[in-house]
């Protein structure tokens, strides 16, 4: 049996895989009503409809009436997972990594959830462990050092819960738009937020692309990568500017 049934689904256009917001929820074990959790989340986090989700998705009928659903993106499904900073929050973003890695490797996604993990293990040992220490997010120099050559791109969104960035170490750790507005401002990104090309060439960033519908009008939505050579430089410039780590 499945952890969380993936499917595919259309999503602005394009076609990625997406679960169910609701069982997401169910499986979380969170607190909050469904509603209420995944409404507060999307504003929260500035999830975007039509590029990380679609609303209203029509599930099976209640009462007489069919529910009314939000639908997913695995991307958004994973960083859900993260931030909601429990057992069963890491669970799931592991097995969502999982599959992800075996579907590219044209692998069937796994059946059960202990093959997942087992898999999953097998994969952490072979890169010495610094996925594991990634998704649980310990604020450490040697795995920014272990993993700068990585291919692997995360959003500012995840990498300012990785760099958990404090200014001379007090206060709260900065979020998200902190982030941008530190790279903005020392000459790292635009002002749209996309990195200046020369940063590109070096490595540090790249940019996806996504149609999507708005009305009649098709638009394009970009979306700013940092790979793990870029989240090194950053974190290396900020300490040198009197930040530091600590969650």
């Amino acid at each position: 049996m499945e952890l969380i049934k993936i499917e595919n689904a259309t999503i602005g256009n394009e076609e990625v895989n997406a679960v169910d917001a609701r069982g997401l929820h169910a499986f979380l074990e969170v607190g909050r009503d469904y509603t209420t959790w995944i409404r507060s989340r999307i504003k929260e986090y500035g999830f975007t409809e039509d590029v990380d989700y679609v609303f209203p998705h029509y599930g099976e009928k209640s009462q007489g009436r069919p529910t009314i659903e939000f639908i997913i993106s695995v991307d958004m499904a994973k960083e859900l997972s993260m931030v909601e900073r429990n057992d069963k929050g890491k669970e799931a973003r592991k097995y969502f990594i999982e599959c992800e890695r075996q579907a590219k490797g044209a692998v069937a996604l796994p059946k059960s959830l202990p093959e997942a993990l087992r898999a999953y293990a097998d994969e952490v040992e072979a890169h010495n462990a610094t996925k594991q220490i990634a998704i649980e997010m310990k604020p450490k120099a040697d795995f920014y050092d272990t993993v700068v050559d990585s291919k692997d791109a995360v959003s500012f969104r995840e990498a300012a819960k990785l760099l958990a960035m404090k200014f001379e170490g007090k206060g709260k750790p900065i979020g998200q738009n902190q982030l941008f507005e530190y790279c903005r401002d020392n000459g790292i990104l635009m002002q749209n937020n996309e990195p200046y090309q020369s940063k590109v060439d070096q490595g540090y960033f790249k940019i996806i692309e996504s149609k999507y519908t708005n009305g009649d009008m098709t638009k394009i939505s970009k979306k700013t990568l940092l790979l793990q050579k870029g989240l090194d430089y950053i974190r290396k410039k900020m300490e040198s500017d009197g930040y530091k780590q600590g969650l």
